[in-house]
């Protein structure tokens, strides 16, 4: 095969390789018009009419098009299961450190909500909001 030849067929292909969303991005939903394919290893599952996403598994299927919506995969993801619930626990399943949030002063003299903030299933992480923000005067 000629090199322009060769080069070719791969300048032709480049498009479809960089058109795949990594894993843990989205891949399809209403109104989605970005990459509708995953990256090897993993599968665009569809977490609502407006939102799929590549998750770790096996595809069964490839969408195509911008307004398709994948059909669930046959194969479940791979990785541990979550050993407890709330999204901390969840985010620590799927291989993160932790899941966070950020609260402001005044939200803390609220007792239901900073019961909320405590537990460690929901968050491993708490940021200062609007309160650690410069102040131009």
């Amino acid at each position: 095969m000629k090199l322009s030849t060769s080069f070719s067929v791969l300048a032709a292909i480049i498009p479809f390789a960089l058109a795949q969303s990594q894993e843990w991005g989205q891949c399809g939903g209403i109104g989605w018009t970005g990459p509708t394919t995953c990256v090897a290893g993993t599968v665009c599952t569809v977490i609502n009419a407006y939102y799929s996403q590549c998750l770790p598994g096996t595809a069964t299927t490839t969408p195509s098009g911008p307004s398709s919506t994948p059909s669930k995969p046959s194969s479940t993801p791979s990785g541990p299961a979550p050993t407890g619930s709330g999204l901390n626990a969840l985010a620590k399943a799927a291989g993160k450190v932790y899941f966070g949030t950020a609260t402001d002063n005044g939200e803390l003299s609220d007792q239901p909500y900073t019961a909320i903030l405590d537990n460690i299933s929901e968050f491993g992480q708490i940021t200062p909001a609007n309160s650690m923000k410069w102040v131009c005067v």
